[in-house]
């Protein structure tokens, strides 16, 4: 799964290769396109964190609705309240 980011912030979450492909109908893009080829278009791979254990009688658990920069990387976390 990907994110495309516009001007520093999420435009459209999730997002795919074939949107990519549709929204850029001109451009003649490899099979398998290289993550920096990607990145010149503002699409990047979102990275999933592992949900984490909680107490089920104390604690609640969503996962994000967005992904977050985090360490360089587009990554959806989870929300405990």
């Amino acid at each position: 799964m990907y994110v495309k980011i516009t001007n520093g912030e999420v435009d459209t979450y999730p997002y795919n290769v074939g949107q990519l492909r549709r929204d850029n109908p001109n451009t003649s893009f490899p099979k398998q396109i290289p993550d920096d080829m990607l990145a010149s278009y503002g699409i990047y791979q979102v990275t999933y964190l592992d949900r984490p254990t909680i107490n089920e009688r104390t604690q609640k658990i969503e996962q994000e609705s967005q992904p977050s920069l985090i360490d360089d990387s587009w990554t959806v976390g989870w929300i405990i309240s």
